[in-house]
């Protein structure tokens, strides 16, 4: 990773207002999970570009790992004023909601990623602040990167 990190500071140097090069470093800062550098990427490309749905969705991702819910659910609610149908700000922001106990919220955004239609009797208890019981659905449906990054590392649904 140092490579491409070097080759894209070298990027930047002959092309500082490419919003790309800034995105691209903070996507490879993220998967080294340094994700307060990459917060720094995301939002300088968002300085350049903040039309870009992809860097507000990857910048809630980044603030998810940071644990720092309520501006990756805003950074989501971006990227779907940008992209209304993008699938996966709709499951990065049911996992913000879901973090800030807001599991009715949380439900039906993934139901919308997911573009289910649930009948009201079912109700809302199949999560009750246990996102594990839709995973196997959001799971079928989502790559297994794009997932890893919404549940912080100390969360021990995913712990080894």
């Amino acid at each position: 990773m140092d490579t491409a990190i070097t080759s894209s500071k070298q990027a930047l140097e002959s092309r500082p207002n490419d919003y790309k090069i800034w995105y691209d470093q903070g996507c490879t800062l993220t998967h080294e999970g340094c994700y307060e550098k990459a917060l720094a990427k995301f939002d300088q490309a968002l300085a350049i570009q903040p039309e870009d749905c992809a860097t507000w969705r990857f910048r809630a991702v980044v603030l998810i790992q940071l644990e720092r819910y309520s501006q990756a659910l805003a950074s989501c609610e971006k990227a779907l004023e940008i992209q209304p149908n993008d699938k996966q700000s709709w499951i990065c922001r049911g996992a913000a909601l879901n973090y800030l106990s807001r599991y009715k919220e949380s439900y039906k955004s993934y139901e919308q990623a997911l573009g289910i239609q649930r009948r009201p009797e079912r109700g809302i208890s199949l999560l009750k602040g246990d996102i594990s019981r839709v995973l196997p659905s959001i799971l079928r449906r989502l790559t297994r990167q794009t997932l890893y990054f919404l549940i912080p590392r100390k969360n021990k649904l995913f712990s080894h």
